[in-house]
């Protein structure tokens, strides 16, 4: 796909879809990229349970946040994802990446009540038409997420982490 390398016309349709022009057999064509959910597995290469204590400020915006020592135990992940790859386009002078590996994926207890009300489709389907699709994306309420980190001065190459919570008996008994 050598045509994913120049996206300098590249658009941003909405939050979840690039529209990008081609040649094609001497014919100028238009086509478009959608992020959508998708399902990912990762060959565990390390796997650790952390437990900690911070010490944080209360947060005015929440009504039961205290300032305190607050413990958290969550369980980390870095690994090399296993028959995908997930590709990284950006609408500027950076590179176009992609990416065979997870940098970190950490797993966070919640409550169920907290899953379920973010929650809101209860399956995925190709046959979706686009009309239906959220403009924020089919995943804007889930708390999970993936997150990209271009190469700078805090990190010598791009990477992938993911953030993903469970309900805390199962989390327990996962640990």
């Amino acid at each position: 796909m050598t045509h994913f390398k120049d996206t300098s016309n590249w658009t941003k349709k909405d939050g979840t879809t690039l529209v990008y022009s081609y040649e094609y057999e001497g014919e100028r064509r238009e086509a478009k990229i959608e992020k959508e959910p998708h399902t990912l597995t990762v060959q565990i290469e390390k796997l650790s349970v952390v437990d900690r204590t911070t010490w944080e400020l209360a947060d005015k915006k929440l009504p039961d946040s205290t300032t305190g020592y607050k413990p958290t135990e969550y369980i980390r992940i870095s690994g090399q994802l296993d028959r995908s790859q997930i590709h990284t386009f950006t609408l500027d002078e950076l590179d176009n990446e992609t990416h065979v590996e997870m940098a970190e994926v950490g797993i966070y207890p919640t409550e169920l009540e907290e899953l379920k009300a973010t929650s809101t489709v209860k399956s995925w389907s190709f046959s979706r038409i686009d009309e239906e699709r959220p403009d924020d994306g089919w995943l804007k309420d889930e708390m999970g997420r993936i997150v990209y980190y271009a190469a700078d001065e805090v990190f010598d190459k791009p990477l992938l982490s993911a953030n993903l919570w469970m309900d805390k008996p199962s989390f327990d008994t996962l640990v």
